[in-house]
């Protein structure tokens, strides 16, 4: 059996406070680009929140200059 008042208290709470709740919420996102190790091109892009913006990315991916696959790392 469904409880239909708890769902329908449920949906009057998210529609009420789901406003605030997001706007509150918002996170700032930036672009980096990732570069070659190997060449130095900047092939890729990620986008990151400011929050982490101390880490550095680092992943293997293809390198079109190269034609293999290097480590990639985020530029500062």
């Amino acid at each position: 059996m469904i409880d239909v008042e708890g769902y329908l208290t449920y949906v009057m709470y998210h529609c009420i406070f789901s406003k605030n709740m997001y706007s509150e919420l918002k996170v700032d996102l930036m672009k980096q680009a990732l570069l070659c190790t190997k060449c130095g091109s900047r092939n890729y892009t990620i986008t990151i929140s400011e929050k982490h913006k101390s880490e550095r990315f680092e992943a293997k991916k293809h390198c079109k200059v190269c034609n293999e696959h290097t480590l990639h790392k985020a530029s500062i």
